[in-house]
């Protein structure tokens, strides 16, 4: 309605990744996840989203085992920090107890480029590997989930 009133019509950016800016520091290893794994705890991949509530929106952190295409770990709050991401990892952790490395996968958002995510996955033997820039069909699976 005030769009025909005043005639104005919305500008709609197509959102590109900028090739001037450095990806973050990780790996950023888009076919590693995508191939078939064998075994369960060889390779997890995460990701977050919000959930409109009546209270306002929370985020849901999931971490999803590649082989098994089960989530395994899991956060929900209020706020979409690096702390929600990483209590989703430390219920995977937690329950699973990987003895060899795991590969985690991930987008480049700031919650899986901040140092105390780094330190975590260095501590308990995970290898990071995320996103190509502005390419969301990266982590397609857990979306499906």
């Amino acid at each position: 309605m005030i769009f025909e009133v005043w005639t104005v019509r919305p500008v709609r950016e197509k959102l590109t990744p900028s090739p001037d800016k450095p990806s973050p520091s990780g790996s950023t290893a888009p076919g590693k996840h995508r191939q078939r794994q064998a075994a369960p705890d060889k390779a997890w991949v995460t990701d977050i989203t919000y959930v409109r509530t009546q209270e306002g929106f929370a985020y849901l952190a999931v971490v999803i085992d590649l082989f098994s295409r089960r989530v395994i770990g899991w956060s929900m709050q209020s706020r979409q920090t690096t702390d929600v991401v990483l209590q989703a990892l430390i219920m995977a952790v937690w329950r699973w107890k990987p003895k060899n490395m795991v590969l985690v996968h991930s987008d480049q958002g700031s919650q899986f480029t901040s140092m105390d995510w780094a330190a975590f996955l260095k501590h308990h033997n995970l290898e990071h590997s995320m996103s190509r820039r502005g390419n969301c069909h990266d982590c397609e699976i857990i979306r499906a989930a």
